[in-house]
């Protein structure tokens, strides 16, 4: 049973690095609403929204790439580091997320109404993310613990399991980021009237 909730946390952890890359694919792609979203919440000056933006959507993609390939690439190249690659990916994954809990957690505080801007689209509701987020959180701060991870590898044919759980969450996250893809095209930056 171990294993399996193990499995299960291994679908979040990398479906949520999904998200990571979708999320910084298109605050990339719309810099200008990332700005918006950073300065309506009041949580940055214009200057520093400005830098972030040009930082967040980079380091989004690569902390997303490093939480799927490196484990994964340890499962196949050397399966002995398999544990320890995932725990330490899980756990800059889990700080990221638990920054981007502190965001939405001001957001709520400053404006119970307002939409985030998660994922890079105009209607993501702050409550759907601080779920989300807490969520992952939760998961990748379990997996960096290492609570369940060392139960996976005691059963036999593990490492097909886990690139198993992996395409399941690869497979989960396109769906999640699909889903607010239609609505992120047009994006509030894009609309007039809003400050570039």
């Amino acid at each position: 049973m171990p294993a399996i909730a193990a499995l299960v946390l291994i679908v979040c952890v990398q479906g949520a690095a999904v998200l990571l890359m979708v999320s910084g694919r298109r605050h990339r792609r719309n810099r200008r609403e990332l700005v918006h979203h950073l300065g309506r919440h009041r949580v940055l000056s214009h200057r520093a929204a400005r830098v972030v933006s040009r930082a967040l959507p980079a380091v989004s993609v690569a902390i997303g790439a490093a939480v799927l390939l490196l484990p994964t690439m340890a499962v196949l190249i050397g399966p002995a580091t398999w544990l320890s690659t995932q725990r330490v990916v899980a756990g800059i994954e889990a700080m990221l997320y638990l920054a981007f809990l502190g965001y939405l957690a001001l957001v709520r505080r400053r404006a119970p109404l307002e939409k985030c801007g998660c994922l890079g689209s105009a209607d993501e509701s702050t409550s759907t993310a601080i779920i989300r987020a807490s969520v992952i959180a939760v998961a990748a701060v379990l997996i960096a613990v290492g609570l369940p991870g060392a139960k996976v590898s005691t059963v036999e044919g593990w490492s097909t399991l886990y690139l198993l759980a992996t395409a399941v969450g690869v497979l989960a996250g396109v769906i999640a980021g699909g889903f607010t893809d239609n609505r992120a095209r047009a994006g509030i930056g894009s609309k007039e009237g809003w400050p570039a």
